[in-house]
């Protein structure tokens, strides 16, 4: 009966043992945390006036996002896990490091503390946890983290906007009230513009506002508009090309009326596309080298007289209108 009582009494030790308290830790950190607050379709566009027929326009999706930046104070105990097994042989080692320590305590003294502290109560912990059947020794192979308290501090907080390109997104694109283009945005979410793309054969008068608008694919649904103004010297500008590029409307236009849009495009100050419908022509008349001499002539001609050009001539035989 004894041998139970005692068994019952050796298990329930075993079983209700604690954990070997080790230390308290403070710990603190600091940490950013970004938070989605708002997001839309943009169109960046020129917010000045313009005065080049090069523009670029950047379609994106802009993300307003709150960023704090927090501290936060952890207090933590470390601790070593309790298992009953251990004490097998922690046990029978405490009842030998026990007098051990005594003993080691009573040199320290006789030596007037020369041994140093750290050892002198390290190894009296260790001897007295090792003896108590309901406590481990402190092991810093198996020491655990376990957390208390967390404290947190906002430092401070700020707002950011980040663009995600937009990728081959449909921008709707007029001058004034005119016609409207399409156009597609490139890997970057950019669309390169060139002003002279959105000219018709007619203008009523020199445009100053351009449109833009994005759209869903269908073209249904707006998901942002935006514009800018004109320069008046590049609105004049614009005016004068259009009826110069009439030429690229006509079925078989003659050397002469394709001289005066190069000429005409190229003193108006748009002189990529004039070198192209300059190219051009040399394309269209490979096989006809009589018409691509008529064209170098009257080009030559037009660049000697300095000629301000205003309109198309109205057929290959009638030239006095080309220049005055």
């Amino acid at each position: 009966m004894r041998k139970l009582v005692g068994s019952c009494l050796t298990l329930g030790l075993l079983a209700s043992g604690c954990a070997n308290h080790v230390r308290f830790v403070e710990t603190e950190r600091d940490r950013e945390s970004v938070t989605p607050l708002e997001s839309r379709h943009a169109i960046r566009a020129p917010e000045d006036l313009v005065s080049a027929p090069d523009v670029r326009i950047q379609l994106v999706r802009a993300q307003t996002l709150e960023i704090r930046r927090e501290r936060s104070f952890t207090r933590s105990e470390e601790r070593t896990p309790y298992r009953g097994a251990r004490e097998l042989w922690e046990v029978p080692s405490g009842l030998v490091s026990v007098p051990l320590s005594l003993l080691f305590n009573v040199t320290d003294v006789l030596l007037l503390g020369s041994v140093p502290n750290e050892r002198v109560y390290g190894s009296t912990h260790w001897a007295f946890a090792a003896l108590n059947p309901a406590l481990n020794v402190e092991d810093a192979a198996r020491i655990e983290r376990r957390e208390l308290q967390v404290r947190r501090q906002t430092l401070d907080s700020r707002r950011e906007v980040k663009d995600t390109p937009l990728i081959d997104a449909a921008l709707h694109v007029a001058l004034d009230e005119g016609a409207v283009r399409v156009l597609r945005s490139d890997a970057e979410g950019a669309v390169s513009l060139h002003l002279i793309e959105l000219i018709d054969a007619e203008l009523p008068w020199p445009p100053r506002r351009v449109r833009l608008e994005l759209r869903s694919d269908d073209g249904v649904n707006e998901l942002a508009a935006s514009g800018f103004f004109l320069e008046r010297e590049l609105a004049q500008r614009l005016a004068s090309a259009a009826p110069l590029l009439a030429v690229r409307n006509l079925v078989d236009p003659s050397a002469e009326q394709w001289s005066a849009a190069v000429y005409g495009l190229d003193r108006l100050g748009f002189r990529t596309l004039s070198a192209e419908l300059h190219d051009l022509a040399f394309q269209r008349w490979a096989s006809a080298p009589e018409r691509i001499e008529r064209f170098r002539q009257r080009l030559d001609a037009l660049h000697a007289s300095g000629s301000r050009i205003e309109a198309l001539p109205a057929s290959a035989d009638d030239s006095s209108d080309i220049a005055r």
